[in-house]
């Protein structure tokens, strides 16, 4: 079996995050309504918001976008504007990667 090389391990956990990160700004979007608003439908008063789990969501959601941020920086100078030897993304990832040997 042949051997998974960095750059095609790199851009498949990047496709997967990608669709992964797509699935959580949706449940992220019904999570906060459902913490802002009552059965009903109308605004929660600011004496009913738990505003503890409504910080903690919306910082999990922060981290999480500058995370996807750095990732797809990395891959644009890995794949896009890299124009050093060999003309593949190794040499970039090997700054970037904990999976070096």
């Amino acid at each position: 079996m042949p051997d998974l090389l960095l750059p095609a391990a790199e851009l498949i956990e990047y496709s997967i995050g990608c669709i992964l990160y797509g699935i959580y700004v949706v449940t992220f979007g019904i999570a906060e309504r459902r913490l802002l608003t009552t059965d009903s439908g109308r605004w929660k008063r600011r004496s009913e918001i738990r505003w503890v789990m409504l910080v903690i969501s919306i910082l999990l959601f922060v981290n999480l976008t500058v995370d996807m941020s750095v990732a797809t920086i990395t891959l644009l100078d890995a794949f896009v504007f890299y124009t050093g030897p060999d003309g593949a993304a190794h040499v970039e990832f090997k700054k970037y990667s904990i999976y070096n040997n």
